[in-house]
């Protein structure tokens, strides 16, 4: 396999490419590992291709050409962009206002409220008196001081806090959202005042009120303004009224001359009358009231709120709307402008007002909502399709390829399966004897037959399920008989048995009883056979050749069988004996021709000859001799025989 190579032959493994380089050759018979090469690292063992050899990420190199397992990140205060780096020399120092931690990318600037000190690689705590933004500590205006005087978090000029009578913005700055201060304390303009430390912006005398003094630490300082003058707020001066027209002291420029119900104008200017869409119930200033939205009305200098209409159901009109027309359908709905509006049916939605129609939810989707105002349109679960505007989930059935209940997720058919119409009828299965790997098929075409000679059962889904037939084995992917004096009694691609010894069979045997004994070997078939030889011999431990049988033994008949022994208590000295008229009792027993044994002589009885016919009584009071001599019984054998 690749990644690996065995130099020696023998059963020992093949030896992994290390951790750091890679083989692409097949049966490698050397270490032909190659290197993961500078600027690159692996660590993966017994790698095959070059692509596990990853380049070192930005912010790391490898200098090395020898087999790479890691990258050596760049040092604190230093980072490189640069990936499959070289050299510890794409590591650039961050400048005066960041730091880094090491393998960075890029360097950080100090967060605000600290600042990189000269010399150092971190973050420090900010300065006394001093706000830090930016990695710079900066120092606070001579106008300002920090709360408290020895903090040293201050982030922002808005931490350098103003003294009274000072403030950050300027007025011109007034009701901005800008949270970014200059480090600059202004004082306080005239008409405005500031009483305590840290405020952001100088506060107004209020209308009614002037104040000629600049950089005012009091509201004390702002003085009322006398009858027949009027003022804004923050403002150096109070302005007198028009002629013929006169205010209370501590008057606003708010305060004027008063217009009628149904009209409007600025306090001592002409008035104008309401128009369409709106009305004004009180006298003064204000101004007309804009009918609400939803509303309108065609009346010119209205009174009252009664003036204003509301629009039909399900449509909506923008504020100060001056004609039906101006009463649109909603979103979700339809119809004419002006006109009843009808909610858009469920499989349609409508995301803009106006008289569009409702727009379907696509194929392949599906909505439940009625009078939807935004596309509620749902896809359909994954691997199934609907028809465009269906208004039931069910209504998406699952894809050709794909099986499941209607409406809920579907599954792609297994390997070894396929659907052709959409819907939720089952996959079917390939038949046996085919294979199938795609798994989402759509077409049983994708069922490919096994290679002669071989079966697969019902929906295979790789060729490996084929098996070689009873009697056949894979070879070159193909499956062929097994060879003669074998046999393969189930399915499946190498595993064969060889006959017993001495037996044999026809190439493509399935069975051990194909195996029948060699001429001159007897045996079932399928079992051991054995070398057979003629009356009074056997065959030896080689099972090839034929021996007489031994002295005491014999052998009636022809076969494959051992010789047998004489009966217990007798034997002869003769080979190649086929029956048991050779076999002798020996002395002190007698021949039994009921039993065909040798009885031993009884109590108070003897003989002392091999192969006598009876038993003799003992002389009294002489015992019976419990044994004989040997060489006293082959005296009397030879005596006898000869």
């Amino acid at each position: 396999m690749t990644g690996t190579y065995k130099p020696n032959t023998g059963s020992a493994h093949c030896t992994k490419c290390v951790a750091g380089q890679y083989s692409p050759a097949v049966a490698a018979t050397s270490d032909i590992c190659i290197d993961c090469v500078a600027g690159k690292f692996s660590s993966v063992i017994a790698a095959s291709e070059i692509t596990t050899c990853q380049n070192c990420a930005a912010g790391s190199y490898s200098a090395s050409d020898v087999g790479n397992t890691g990258c050596t990140l760049c040092a604190m205060d230093t980072f490189s962009a640069v990936i499959a780096a070289t050299s510890v020399s794409v590591c650039q120092s961050c400048n005066s206002t960041q730091v880094s931690i090491a393998g960075q990318t890029q360097c950080t600037t100090c967060e605000n409220g600290k600042y990189k000190a000269e010399n150092l690689v971190v973050c420090s705590v900010c300065r006394q008196r001093h706000f830090c933004t930016g990695g710079i500590a900066i120092q606070c205006d001579g106008n300002s001081q920090t709360v408290p005087l020895d903090r040293v978090d201050a982030a922002e000029p808005r931490d350098c806090q103003c003294n009274t009578g000072y403030a950050h913005r300027i007025e011109g700055e007034r009701d901005t959202d800008s949270v970014v201060f200059d480090n600059v304390c202004h004082a306080c303009e005239e008409g405005f005042f500031s009483e305590e430390i840290k405020s952001i912006q100088c506060s107004k005398c209020d209308a009614g009120y002037s104040s000629t003094i600049e950089a005012s630490s009091s509201e004390d300082n702002c003085e009322i303004c006398p009858a027949s003058t009027f003022s804004a707020s923050g403002v150096a001066s109070c302005t007198s009224c028009q002629a013929n027209s006169q205010l209370p002291a501590r008057s606003s420029i708010s305060l004027s001359c008063i217009c009628n119900a149904g009209y409007t104008g600025e306090n001592g200017q002409t008035c104008s009358a309401c128009s369409a869409g709106k009305y004004k119930i009180a006298t003064g200033s204000s101004l007309c009231i804009s009918c609400l939205a939803g509303t309108f009305s065609v009346d010119l200098a209205a009174s009252a709120s009664e003036t204003c209409q509301t629009c039909t159901s399900n449509s909506h009109s923008p504020q100060a709307s001056d004609s039906h027309t101006d009463c649109i359908c909603n979103a979700g709905s339809t119809g004419s402008d002006g006109g009843a509006c009808v909610e858009c049916a469920a499989d349609k939605y409508k995301v803009a007002t106006g008289d569009m129609a409702c727009i379907n939810c696509l194929a392949g989707e599906y909505s439940t909502v009625v009078g939807a105002v935004a596309n509620e349109c749902n896809v359909c679960p994954e691997k199934s399709h609907s028809p465009e505007a269906s208004n039931l989930l069910t209504k998406c059935t699952c894809n050709a390829g794909a099986t499941g209940s209607d409406g809920t997720i579907c599954e792609h058919c297994d390997a070894g399966k396929y659907k052709t119409l959409p819907g939720n009828a089952v996959c079917d299965s390939c038949e046996s004897g085919t294979f199938s790997v795609v798994v989402g098929a759509s077409a049983v075409s994708v069922c490919q037959a096994c290679t002669p000679n071989s079966d697969a059962p019902l929906a295979s889904e790789n060729a490996l399920d084929c098996l070689c037939d009873m009697g056949f084995i894979k070879k070159l992917n193909l499956c062929e008989k097994t060879l003669a004096n074998t046999f393969k009694s189930s399915a499946g691609d190498t595993f064969f048995e060889n006959c017993p010894a001495f037996s044999a069979s026809p190439a493509g045997s399935v069975a051990n009883t194909d195996c029948v004994c060699n001429a001159g070997y007897n045996g079932d078939p399928g079992n051991s056979c054995g070398f057979i030889c003629p009356a009074g011999a056997e065959r030896d431990a080689s099972n090839t050749v034929c021996n007489d049988c031994n002295t005491s033994f014999l052998k009636p008949n022809a076969g494959d069988h051992a010789c047998t022994p004489c009966p217990d208590f007798s034997f002869h000295i003769l080979t190649g004996q086929t029956t048991m008229t050779p076999c002798l009792c020996q002395a002190g027993y007698v021949w039994n021709t009921d039993t065909l044994a040798c009885d031993k002589c009884a109590a108070t009885t003897f003989n002392n000859k091999v192969n006598d016919t009876r038993c003799f009584d003992c002389i009294s009071h002489s015992p019976t001799v419990a044994y004989m001599s040997i060489e006293f019984v082959l005296v009397a054998i030879f005596a006898d025989w000869h």
